[in-house]
Parts: structure tokens; C-alpha cells; sequence
């Protein structure tokens, strides 16, 4: 009968043991009773599908590995786990009995007639700050046969599906080198018994590309072959995709998609058309030929008709709003007479932000956007003032946020700002964030380290943008500051323009459509994922830079390629289907350390998963079609 194999799930995220921050007690179960006798006493008992323990001080790994003894189950545990255990119970599963010894674990899954049970236990370790033992608050449960939060992947890649992601790797294959010192007859005799063929073998570089049977994934294959101490290495033969260049007249002149690797990351991932970009500022020209077609369009609403079709509050809102009225000093020409559903930008700033992030690519006109295929929602809450600048007030700033937030935006653009905490814009921006909405903000042009408001509220899901300039330095005039997040390019930044043309413009103003584009993307490849680890996707694939440390949090600009390459080192195919049950915990002010926060960012959240399982495994896409 066929197996579907590495039906992973990520369980058992508890931190039952001494030191753990005060997060981590909070949610970790009551300590078991321990029981009376000489140290390291352990007896288990395996009867009725059932374990019964009882143990005092006992070693962890003794113990695991005598469940694992008696189960028939293969027990993994990282050599850093020295941990000891002392509790008894009586009659518990194998996933509740693994849970309660180990605290932090994985299991790998076998799926026979419809029915789940455990292959393989992983207890991964690892060494936090002060050289602690991490682990991570929180739990999953099991439900009847079917694993909650489990997923089935496909058999030969090993690959859970994310959407219509497809992992690339050549299905059941795998590269290895095998060791010299490793008797060919061993070699053959344990491929035999695994089933393992060889399928060709190349003398002048000595690797071997072997054939793996079906519902054997490459990654337990590799691993396997690693356990075996038959490898120097065994990898997966990778797909490897051609870098994109769209072909776009004002591409070469966009020193800053160069910057930031933008070709690298359009190889795996150019946007998908359901992600929304709220571009919240002067409006857009709407018929600019190379963003017209990127337009977010209201499809419950039906244009011209006078009436509020979906019911939103909002008559005729097709294509977005404009939230400007009364403007005490709006400039001549400019529409600043009441809200209405025409978003036209008559100052520019507006269209030059949204051809950044999302301009059409690879149509032969004007420039390339960050997300290529990625919708713009326009929302006007800005005017040309009488100085020829750009001008926004709190309440229209405010309700254009609720708006993008209650009419499906993923992401918001922020090119705004100021030095003040105003209430209503930060009470809408938590309404954003409560619904996971990303919010993509520019940090200000004052070269100060005074915080800017609305990027330096510290919302978990709010990105403060400075900019660089060519040379990848701090640009001149960017605040700067531990509470800006991460640098973007926005010196003489080529976008596009009113009228239907392009130009050049600089400011955080035009790093913070970067991001957002990025962010954008990030949420096209990863479908499903909590909007927390994509933020911590964004930030952790920085490209670090020496001149920017002090000047943003992470000492890095962006990088496409890093981002949508993470799946290469950080992460697991299961994480990202945990992750929204999994969610995101805040670590306890003042903490030294956060029990679980392998990443030191404050918090415990996918990407702390992903280190402490080990594994790397994410789906990944390319498209080079404009």
C-alpha cells in the first residue's frame, strides 16, 4: 500500500523547563509531581498503545530513546539536549508521553488508509543567549486520526503544497559524494535495503545521482544518508532558474531594483494579481499607461450607478476614494471640495510611489515595479498645497487606512509622516494591525534620529523605511535610528510620473514603495502565512552593510533575492502552515533572554520554528512572464 511520507507536523512547543522567561512559564503546563528515589531512575512501559512512565531526574535522551525502543519509533535528538526529566504518568499516547519529556519536538508522519501515526520523533536543541536552552511556548494537539495543523505533502519531493507552489527540486533524486573510506560493498548493501538505485555517476567530479523509491522524500533520503555516515554530502538537484530582466525602456536606469537584487528574487516570484497594495497619498494618474492595468478595481461594485452596491459606505468606489475635503491650503486646480470616489493625483507624489512598487512590467513602457503583477489600491488622502508640496490631514489620513484595511489590502504605503503621535491615525493603524495588515512607512527627511510618526509607532506589523543612496550609505536627509526598521534605495529614484511620463524624485518617501513591494511579493509566494513572518522574513534576509549600523535595526537594505531565496537556509515547509496557529508572542520586557526567540528579535514566531526544527524545505515559484 502506498505511504505518503514526511507528513510533518509541528507539535509540542512547550517550555517545561528551569530558566525560561516569564512568557514562556505563562504558557507552559504545571511541573509534574516528582517522584521519590535515587536519581536518574526512569521505568517506561509500552502496553496497549499507551506509555506509562516514571522517572526521577532521569536524562531525556534515555528516556526517548527507550520509548523509542519499545514503540518501534525512531527517536532523533540533537546532541545539545541534556536535559533531565522528572514526572510519572500513566496510559498516555506516544505524542502526549513525547511532549511531556522532551518539550520541543516534530514529528514525522506516516499516512496508511487514511490513518496518521508517527514514523519519527525529532527533538531538536540548540544553545540560546547565555547559552541556555531554548524552547518554545505554546502547543498544538492532536485530533482522532487526522493530526490537527498536519499536511499532506507529495510523496517524491517531500514538499507540502502552498497553493500551486511548486518546490524546485528534480522529484526522486537526489546528489551525493559518497566517503572514500566507506566500503562500496556497505554502500550497495544499504541502498539496496532502502531501495535506493543508482541512476548515473560521474568519475571526473565523483558525485552520484541516485533514483529514490516512491514515498521516500529527498530530504529523508538526505537525511538518511547523513545518519548512515555514508555521505560527505547528499543533496536534492536543485532547479536553478535564469535571472529576469524585464524589458521595460527605463529599466536600466533603475539603479535601484539593482541595489536591492531584484532580478534574483523576480526569478522566484514577480506578484500575484490577488495581493493589494494600499498606496495611501496624493492619488494616482489614473490612465498613466504603466499603471492602469495594476489599478485595484472594486468588483462589487458596480461603476456609475450612483448607488453603494457592496454596502461598504462608499457610492461608486470602483476604483478607490478620495478622502480630501476642505483643505484650508489646497492649491489652485487642485480638487479639494469634498469626498468622492475620483482619486486623480494632481501633485505627483502619489503616482511616482505607486509606479515604484507596482508599475506594469514587461510591457515596453516606462519603468519596471518591484510586484509586477500586484494590485494598487489608490486612496487619496493627500492634496497639492499651496507650496506645490503634498499634504495630508489626520482624519482623512485615518479613514483611508480603515478603508484599505476593510476593503482587502494586504499591504499600505505609508509616504508620510511627521514628529507628532496623533491618536486617530494611530488608532487606525492598530485596527491594521490587528487584521494583519502590513504598513509600510517612511521614516522622514529631517537626517534625525527624533522618531517619525507613523513609522516609529512599534506596531509589530509596521515597517519604518529609511533610504540609501548609491553607494549604499544612509541618503543625506533619511532619519535614522534604532527605530527604523530597514533601508530601501530613494535618492534620484526613476518612477513613474503625471502627464504619463517618468522622472526622478528622492526621500524616504521613495524607499518605503520598496519595501512594500517586497512585502508584496513575499506575501504572493508565501499564501497562508502569518503576516508576522513575513515581516520577519523581510528583515532577516537584509543585506548588511557596515555603514548603516546605527542607522536602522537591522543594518540592512532589502534584498529580493535573499527573501524569496530563504527557503535555502531558514526554513521548513511546515512552518509556514503552522505559523498562523502558531502565531507570534512578544517576549517580556526587560528579559535578558526570550525562551524560543532563536532569531533575537524580540519574539517567538515562525521563523523560530524553523530554526529550531532544522529542516529547509519551502515551496518556491518562478515566473519571468511579464
Amino acid at each position: 500500500m502506498p505511504i505518503a511520507r514526511c507528513l510533518v507536523l509541528a507539535l509540542g512547543l512547550w517550555a517545561l523547563w528551569a530558566g525560561a522567561c516569564p512568557l514562556a512559564r505563562a504558557k507552559g503546563s504545571v511541573p509534574e509531581a516528582e517522584p521519590a528515589g535515587p536519581q536518574g531512575r526512569y521505568h517506561v512501559t509500552w502496553r496497549d498503545n499507551r506509555v506509562f512512565l516514571e522517572a526521577y531526574k532521569a536524562p531525556v535522551r534515555d528516556i526517548l530513546a527507550e520509548i523509542g525502543r519499545l514503540t518501534g519509533v525512531e527517536v532523533e535528538v540533537d546532541p545539545r539536549v541534556d536535559r533531565t526529566y522528572s514526572g510519572s504518568f500513566q496510559g498516555e499516547s506516544l505524542e502526549e508521553a513525547v511532549k511531556r519529556v522532551a518539550g520541543n519536538w516534530a514529528m514525522v508522519f506516516f499516512d496508511e488508509a487514511g490513518h496518521s501515526r508517527v514514523a519519527k520523533v525529532v527533538v531538536p536543541g540548540g544553545a540560546g543567549r547565555k547559552g541556555s536552552q531554548w524552547s518554545v511556548p505554546g502547543s498544538q494537539k492532536l485530533g482522532g486520526d487526522n493530526p490537527a495543523g498536519s499536511v499532506h505533502t507529495d510523496p517524491k519531493t517531500g514538499v507540502g503544497p502552498l497553493g500551486s507552489r511548486l518546490h524546485p527540486y528534480v522529484p526522486g533524486e537526489l546528489l551525493v559524494r559518497f566517503k572514500s573510506d566507506v566500503p562500496a560493498a556497505r554502500v550497495k548493501a544499504l541502498l539496496l535495503d532502502k531501495g535506493i538505485s543508482v541512476r548515473r555517476t560521474n568519475p571526473r567530479s565523483g558525485y552520484t545521482a541516485l533514483s529514490l523509491p516512491e514515498g521516500l522524500c529527498v530530504f529523508e533520503a538526505a537525511r538518511w544518508c547523513a545518519s548512515q555516515g555514508l555521505t560527505v554530502f547528499a543533496e536534492p538537484n536543485a532547479v536553478l532558474r535564469v535571472q529576469c530582466e524585464p524589458g521595460d525602456p527605463g529599466y536600466p536606469d533603475q539603479w535601484a531594483l539593482y541595489r536591492i537584487s531584484a532580478e534574483a528574487g523576480w526569478a522566484i516570484e514577480t506578484g500575484r494579481p490577488g495581493v493589494v497594495m494600499a498606496v495611501i497619498d496624493t492619488g494616482l494618474d489614473l490612465n498613466h499607461p504603466d499603471l492602469e492595468a495594476n489599478i485595484w478595481r472594486n468588483s462589487l461594485e458596480i461603476s456609475g450607478n450612483g448607488l453603494d452596491d457592496d454596502g461598504n459606505g462608499y457610492v461608486d468606489d470602483d476604483q478607490g476614494w478620495d478622502f480630501v475635503e476642505n483643505a484650508s491650503d489646497c492649491a489652485d486646480g487642485e480638487d479639494c471640495d469634498g469626498r468622492d470616489n475620483d482619486p486623480t493625483d494632481r501633485q505627483g507624489h502619489g503616482t511616482h510611489v505607486a509606479g515604484i512598487a507596482g508599475a506594469v512590467t514587461g510591457n515596453g513602457l516606462g519603468i519596471a515595479g518591484v510586484a509586477w503583477h500586484c494590485k494598487i489600491m489608490v486612496l487619496r488622502a493627500g492634496y497639492k498645497a499651496t507650496d506645490g508640496h503634498g499634504s495630508l490631514e489626520v482624519d482623512d489620513a485615518a479613514d483611508a487606512i480603515r478603508y484599505a484595511v476593510d476593503n482587502g489590502a494586504d499591504v499600505l504605503n505609508l509616504s508620510w509622516g511627521g514628529d507628532k503621535d496623533h491618536t486617530l491615525v494611530r488608532e487606525a493603524l492598530e485596527y491594521a494591525n490587528a487584521h494583519g495588515v502590513i504598513v509600510c512607512a517612511a521614516a522622514g527627511n529631517n537626517h534625525s534620529d527624533v522618531p517619525f510618526y507613523p513609522a516609529a509607532y512599534p506596531a509589530a506589523l509596521i515597517l519604518a523605511v529609511g533610504a540609501t543612496d548609491q553607494l549604499d550609505q544612509k541618503a543625506g536627509s533619511s532619519n535614522y535610528g534604532p527605530w527604523v526598521d530597514v533601508s530601501a534605495p530613494g535618492v534620484e529614484i526613476l518612477s513613474t510620473c503625471l502627464s504619463g511620463g517618468t522622472c526622478t524624485k528622492s526621500g524616504t518617501s521613495m524607499a518605503t514603495p520598496h519595501v512594500a513591494g517586497l512585502t508584496a511579493l513575499l506575501l504572493s509566494r508565501f499564501t497562508g502565512w502569518s503576516p508576522a513572518v513575513m515581516t520577519d522574513i523581510l528583515l532577516d534576509s537584509v543585506r548588511l552593510v557596515d555603514g548603516l549600523q546605527g542607522d536602522n535595526a537591522t543594518a540592512g537594505i532589502i534584498d529580493l533575492g535573499n527573501a524569496m531565496n530563504v527557503d535555502s537556509d531558514r526554513l521548513a515547509a511546515f512552518v509556514g502552515l503552522m505559523a498562523p496557529a502558531f502565531g507570534r508572542s512578544d517576549c517580556a520586557d526587560g528579559s535578558e533572554s526570550c525562551e524560543g526567540d532563536l532569531d533575537a528579535d524580540g519574539d517567538v514566531d515562525g521563523l523560530d520554528l524553523a530554526g529550531l526544527a532544522g529542516y529547509s524545505e519551502v515551496p518556491a515559484t518562478a515566473s519571468c512572464d511579464p
